[in-house]
């Protein structure tokens, strides 16, 4: 769906037209229920002309249906043996979760920080864990890795918007220096980036109302 009504809110090209109250108003035009049932929430930007032109291939979909036929492969024996009808990470239930969505402390420190900030229902927490465990059946990972976390908590950017897309670029962010950062100091900093991103959220709403 649109932004807004004349879908140009955040564009990077043409000025928005909509006043504040009505940008806020018109996605409220589906109802919070439903929206939170959408475990994927992907923006969709304008795509500018260098990329279209660009001669460079992404990856093929002989890939990506390689790498997908892979990670259900990898459910289905993951699931093999319960006999219970779960057969892919959306079927969890909250028994499947907390057995094969295990997170260790600086992960489980991430996820707490995030539900506080957050405001995270707790259906919005089993599907940010299952959506995570199938980021990391995608990139062919054993356990739930940070990024991982970072990449569904992007995908319900919606819940908070800037604060969400800060937050999880900062977190994504520390994959670069990893040699330099042990995993013991990350949840240090997870209350850092939540306040930076709070402050970014606060200051935006801001200057949208005026």
């Amino acid at each position: 769906m649109y932004p807004c009504p004349c879908g140009y809110f955040s564009d990077t090209e043409r000025d928005c037209t909509c006043s504040h109250q009505t940008v806020t108003r018109y996605p409220k035009r589906i109802s919070g229920p439903m929206l939170d049932r959408i475990d994927i929430h992907i923006e969709v930007p304008r795509v500018d002309f260098e990329k279209l032109s660009d001669k460079r291939r992404g990856e093929s979909s002989d890939g990506i249906r390689a790498r997908v036929e892979q990670a259900r492969q990898r459910q289905r024996e993951r699931f093999a043996g319960l006999n219970n009808g779960v057969m892919t990470n959306t079927d969890m239930r909250v028994a499947e979760v907390h057995q094969f969505c295990e997170l260790d402390e600086a992960r489980q420190q991430l996820v707490k920080a995030a539900m506080t900030q957050l405001q995270l229902s707790a259906r919005a927490y089993h599907r940010i864990l299952k959506l995570a465990r199938t980021i990391a059946d995608l990139a062919g990972e054993e356990g739930i890795q940070s990024t991982h976390l970072a990449e569904a908590l992007y995908a319900l950017r919606r819940l908070k918007g800037v604060m969400v897309y800060v937050f999880s670029y900062i977190i994504r962010g520390m994959k670069i220096p990893a040699p330099k950062l042990h995993l013991s100091a990350l949840p240090r900093i997870y209350p850092y980036a939540f306040m930076i991103a709070g402050c970014i959220n606060s200051l935006y709403y801001a200057v949208s109302v005026f």
